[in-house]
């Protein structure tokens, strides 16, 4: 085997572990956004209930 094709069979064997952290890290994205945009809403409605108050 010359030595591109080595290193072509060495960087398969990582692509199973590459695809896993790659769903993992969607996976936080998504709870991240969910939780921000929740925080987001959280603070609109403090402030909403602050202008109504006045």
């Amino acid at each position: 085997m010359d030595e591109k094709e080595e290193w072509s069979v060495r960087a398969k064997l990582f692509t199973p572990e590459i695809k896993k952290l790659r769903l993992e890290i969607k996976a936080c994205e998504n709870i991240r956004n969910r939780s921000f945009d929740k925080d987001i809403e959280r603070i609109t409605q403090k402030k909403i209930k602050q202008r109504d108050a006045r």
